[in-house]
């Protein structure tokens, strides 16, 4: 089949080209076909190749907006770019603290994010968000379908970015005053190898992941082995054992409320005295497992055609009714692979979507653990355009609640990895091929990169997949000086949202064994031996019942500051103290920093359980769990600490002898106060004198 005359989707209106970098346009086209492409009417032609492919490259240019590319073919046909800007591009990667949304739901989005993403007003900070996609068989020339540069003029546009990413693109652009790209590529859960391609593997002779790669490739194209076919008749064995239990136990634990609620709970002209009010942010029903209703009124305008409006979710957790003036459009069920993330599309009857008010109801079961929604949407098909739901008022009830008898989810729901290798977002290579290969015509300035949750249990592998990381983005951008900037995880306990531990949960921990947290957060530190890379820490500001912490801004503003002063030339300190050395005085360990900036200050933080209050200026004492030491090869103890100048001096009673020092070296860190005078709290840190 001849390849058509096509420009792939990362190319479009108001899309960002990396600024003293050369400029590559490629696309496709009839085989060995002339294509002529002007950029800003400086001509340059080619020939497709046998494949269909050509490119042609543009000299670098300064910053600067509204230049136009167009691209021609000898037939006449033609596609030409608007609005498009050189500037800076960054990519914003990672897992779910990555892919936390400015407007989102619950626990999963921005505090203040509504508001935020109505005040965008940047025509000149834009964004390309990639939907989730999963390729096991290699690169793939286009991003997820509908994928688009959009400048941050819109909540549509501002809502779906990752947070992090572009509370970062806010604060370059106020450095900078040049044009900004930020491009969203996350998937939240993800691991860190999906993001590696095939030949860095290749390369560094990664045998246990190429044959990962193989036998999806093997299953994809030629049908299962005997292996596979066991895997998925016990995946189906799961699914109907979990079907059993909804239908015979968990929806059927109070089919009288069931009836009423499926009776007049979806209708136009419902009694909604009972129901809470307000955004689906602030509703918590789902947070426990149940059947809970959320509805509202929906203005759609003469603007949308009814033949093709469309209810969309990014997903809702677990399963779902939707009505539409108390019809059902759609439902999801546990047939749909990974149905707990699937993104939700249902087709509003033409004969329903005229302009005018209009009521839609949702009725979700959540099966286990906290349930919830993402950005839920009406749209168009065919179309970028949005009419977005989260705020504004809904109301919501629940219809009922599992019975003891009923007892627990009796297995775990098998994704559609389980039963197809096509859909596994943890398979080696698969993220890369489907959300960065794509990528791959554009040039960057560097990365930002926050994930680690997925690989913690294997944190001795991590190090060799983080540089392998760098490796594959680098040569895919040909970008060798493309800079990388991770995030250390956030101090974390347990993901309870809805059922928060105390504050001072921690105040009789004894120190810490070496746990998977603690672990990974040092080999993270190992980015910085690689060229052009570092990290920041975010272990002091997360958050003990809950993996998704809320203060990106924080994140944002350390990982621009650090980028500013590696990559822009800022002057001053970017990050915080890093231990230097030991060195045993008498009873006590002396430990010395790097990045002491200005100097070393203990930030008089309020710290939950300690009696008395607040410690002394400059001190800390054991019952905050900051320090903890130990001798040579006995137990660790918590111990006091001073600043002296620019180090400190740890020591305890209990270990007259001491030869090993630890910082902050916990899941959950509870007092982190150790900061230079710039700002930026002290890394997690474990040493021994020497």
């Amino acid at each position: 089949m001849q390849p058509s005359f096509a420009l792939p989707n990362v190319y479009s209106d108001h899309m960002v080209f990396q600024r003293g970098m050369p400029i590559e346009i490629a696309g496709t086209a009839p085989a060995r076909s002339l294509v002529q492409v002007a950029f800003d009417g400086v001509k340059k032609s080619v020939r497709a190749n046998a494949s269909g492919d050509w490119r042609v490259e543009f000299p670098a240019l300064p910053a600067g907006t509204g230049h136009t590319v167009r691209v021609e073919n000898g037939c006449g046909a033609a596609v030409e770019l608007r609005d498009v800007a050189v500037g800076e591009v960054w990519i914003a990667g990672g897992q779910s603290n990555m892919e936390f949304p400015v407007v989102g739901s619950q626990f999963y989005g921005l505090p203040g994010g509504w508001e935020l993403s109505g005040e965008a007003s940047d025509p000149d900070l834009r964004i390309l968000y990639a939907q989730r996609a999963v390729s096991p068989d290699g690169p793939c020339r286009d991003l997820p379908r509908g994928a688009c540069w959009k400048p941050a003029t819109s909540r549509d546009a501002v809502g779906i970015c990752s947070a992090v990413g572009y509370l970062f693109g806010q604060l370059l652009r106020k450095r900078l005053g040049v044009p900004v790209g930020i491009v969203s590529t996350n998937w939240g859960g993800c691991r860190i190898e999906p993001w590696i391609d095939e030949g860095t593997f290749r390369r560094h002779r990664c045998t246990k992941e190429l044959e990962q790669i193989a036998a999806a490739r093997k299953v994809s194209r030629r049908g299962a082995d005997e292996a596979a076919r066991r895997a998925r008749r016990d995946a189906a064995a799961r699914m109907r054992k979990l079907e059993t239990w909804l239908r015979r136990k968990f929806f059927a634990s109070a089919p009288a409320a069931t009836k009423a609620a499926l009776a007049s709970w979806a209708r136009p002209g419902a009694d909604l005295r009972g129901w809470t009010r307000g955004p689906l942010a602030s509703l918590t029903g789902a947070k426990a497992p149940g059947v809970i209703w959320y509805r509202r009124e929906v203005e759609l305008t003469a603007g949308l055609d009814p033949a093709h409006v469309r209810f969309r979710a990014d997903w809702m957790n677990d399963t779902d009714e939707v009505f539409w003036d108390g019809r059902r459009i759609g439902a999801t069920w546990i047939d749909t692979p990974a149905y707990w993330f699937a993104m939700r599309d249902y087709a509003v009857p033409a004969a329903l979507a005229r302009p005018g008010r209009h009521v839609v109801a949702i009725r979700l079961a959540n099966h286990f653990g906290t349930g919830g929604f993402g950005n839920v949407w009406i749209g168009e098909e065919g179309s970028d355009a949005r009419v977005p739901l989260n705020d504004g008022e809904w109301a919501e009830r629940v219809e009922m609640r599992p019975t003891k008898a009923c007892g627990e989810r009796p297995v775990v729901p098998v994704g559609a990895e389980g039963t197809d290798p096509r859909y596994a977002f943890t398979l080696p290579s698969t993220l890369f091929n489907a959300m960065f290969a794509p990528l791959s015509p554009l040039r960057f300035k560097g990365a930002i990169w926050y994930q680690g949750e997925s690989n913690a249990s294997e944190w001795r592998k991590y190090g060799l997949w983080q540089k392998l990381l760098v490796e594959s983005w680098r040569r895919a951008t040909r970008s060798p000086d493309l800079a990388f900037l991770q995030v250390q995880l956030a101090g974390y306990q347990r993901n309870t949202p809805g059922d928060r531990l105390p504050d001072d949960f921690w105040k009789d921990f004894p120190p810490e064994a070496d746990q998977a947290w603690t672990d990974i957060r040092a080999v993270q530190e190992d980015i910085r031996s690689i060229r052009l890379c570092d990290l920041v820490t975010a272990a002091d500001i997360g958050d003990h019942s809950d993996i998704h912490p809320s203060n990106k801004r924080e994140v944002a503003r350390r990982l621009e500051a650090l980028a500013g002063k590696m990559v822009y030339g800022a002057k001053g300190t970017a990050t915080g103290p890093v231990l230097k050395a030991v060195a045993r005085k008498g009873s006590a360990l002396r430990c010395t920093f790097a990045e002491v900036g200005s100097g070393l200050v203990a930030r008089e933080t309020p710290v939950c359980g300690l009696a008395g209050g607040m410690p002394a200026r400059g001190t800390f004492v054991p019952g905050e769990h900051a320090f903890a030491i130990a001798g040579a090869r006995g137990r660790w103890h918590w111990a006091e600490a001073r600043l002296d100048g620019n180090a400190v001096v740890v020591s305890s009673p209990a270990v007259p002898k001491p030869a090993r020092v630890r910082y902050a070296w916990a899941t959950y860190p509870p007092s982190m106060r150790l900061f230079n005078r710039e700002g930026f709290p002290a890394f997690p840190f474990q040493g021994r004198a020497r």
